[in-house]
């Protein structure tokens, strides 16, 4: 199995971001893998490239946006962002979504190819963007100035992102009451060669509405194209897509602030809510696997977990093949990502939160999937194995003394595990975290 190479790609003259900046977006080259871009979500978006497989990094200019997605053309020929650019703020919030289009020969995207901003103007959101052959591009979002709960949407580009046609997923509408009557914010699609999958989560009862947030009643759905979306996504029938799942999706307050209090729903600064991915197997357009998320328990009970769920026949039927635990007070499990690698495997990985236990090896039957966790305090990737101690991995903690919570729990598993053998530098550690808990910035408890 080969090691990771953690690279931190944004310069520390620019690491001092405290808000909720939880939304990287990452496009690869397909004919030359060396070559990336790679966007971060804040105040003027910042984006960034390598042309040598991530060694080194230089800044790729900034747009103004409040959401983003990146993609590259599949003849790679150019790599495609689409941003999302709020016109009015709320309560009567409109927005627009922008393309633009640049190679790893300049220095930014420079200006948009295409906005779309329907008329009169449409509260827009969150936009994910994917590639197709023959300069397809699909971008789905959430319009939430749709009636009856329709919000889950697409752009459908022939021309490489000029021009869109917009289409309605979500043809049936959820039964949620006012103030919740919309699909959940991810909408998400996968594209294996004309085969195009969308999935989005139905909002449709209410289970739990206070100050922990909302939990509501949902259906998972998913829709197909068999023609690069000539068919209006309409490859299962006129009506309704497939329903994938039942599940209760969680919809917790904004914590946009390290002192902003968290509730049983949250999970750390991570910005959740109908949390779904989908990936399609690239030897087989026909095998198709989901994630999304799931709330279940009681009221207050904070039971966060993903479920990862397979189909062999275009999504016609679904297997549940995975799912992470749902412990009250325990681990929790959000913002899944998926992918099916060429010689079958699938590999999900998943932000987590709270105690964590070793992973254990998946069932028989799920030998193919392979769980990638996340720290949300952490942001490394946690190893399947302990590896042996390297002073200068524990050194690098000296320097984000801004990711208090981070430090402390790893404080505590480098004094678990390895402080006989580093002395010197348990010392060190041990000085700094007095320090913290001296100034009242954590317990050490």
């Amino acid at each position: 199995m080969l090691k990771p190479n953690i690279v931190d790609i944004i310069p520390n003259i620019a690491s001092a971001e405290s808000e909720q900046n939880s939304e990287p977006s990452l496009a690869v080259d397909p004919f030359d893998p060396r070559q990336m871009i790679a966007g971060s979500f804040g105040s003027g978006t910042p984006y960034f490239k390598t042309v040598n497989s991530g060694t080194t990094w230089s800044h790729y200019g900034n747009l103004d946006t409040d959401d983003k997605s990146l993609a590259w053309k599949q003849d790679g020929s150019a790599a495609l962002t689409a941003t999302l650019l709020e016109l009015t703020p709320p309560p009567n919030t409109t927005a627009e979504i922008r393309t633009y289009s640049g190679t790893t020969a300049g220095s930014n995207f420079g200006s948009p190819i295409q906005i779309f901003n329907p008329s009169p103007s449409h509260d827009l959101d969150q936009p994910w963007m994917r590639t197709g052959p023959s300069n397809h591009v699909y971008v789905t979002y959430n319009d939430l100035s749709a009636s009856g709960g329709k919000t889950a949407s697409v752009l459908v580009s022939t021309d490489g992102g000029s021009h869109y046609t917009s289409f309605t997923l979500d043809r049936v509408g959820g039964s949620a009451p006012s103030g919740f009557a919309q699909d959940a914010p991810t909408v998400r699609s996968a594209v294996n060669g004309n085969t195009v999958y969308a999935i989005f989560t139905r909002w449709n009862t209410v289970v739990e509405n206070d100050s922990d947030g909302a939990r509501l009643g949902s259906q998972v759905v998913i829709v197909r194209s068999d023609d690069g979306g000539a068919d209006l996504f309409t490859a299962f029938g006129p009506g309704d897509g497939v329903q994938v799942a039942t599940t209760i999706s969680a919809f917790p307050p904004d914590t946009p602030s390290p002192t902003t209090p968290q509730t049983p729903l949250t999970l750390g600064q991570e910005r959740i809510g109908g949390d779904a991915a989908i990936a399609v197997d690239p030897n087989n357009a026909m095998h198709v696997v989901v994630a999304y998320g799931n709330a279940p328990g009681p009221n207050h009970s904070g039971e966060l977990q993903l479920v990862v769920t397979e189909s062999t026949n275009g999504g016609m039927t679904w297997t549940q093949k995975f799912a992470t635990p749902a412990v009250a007070g325990g681990v929790k499990s959000a913002l899944p990502a998926l992918s099916i690698l060429q010689n079958g495997t699938i590999a999900l990985y998943q932000l987590r939160s709270g105690d964590q236990p070793a992973l254990a090896a998946p069932p028989d039957d799920e030998q193919r999937l392979r769980q990638h966790p996340h720290r949300h305090d952490a942001g490394h990737r946690k190893q399947r194995h302990s590896p042996q101690p390297r002073r200068s991995v524990y050194r690098r903690l000296l320097r984000y003394d801004q990711r208090r919570e981070y430090f402390l729990r790893c404080f505590q598993r480098f004094e678990r595990r390895q402080r006989h053998r580093c002395p010197i530098l348990h010392r060190q550690l041990s000085a700094q975290l007095h320090r913290h808990a001296r100034d009242g910035e954590f317990s050490s408890n």
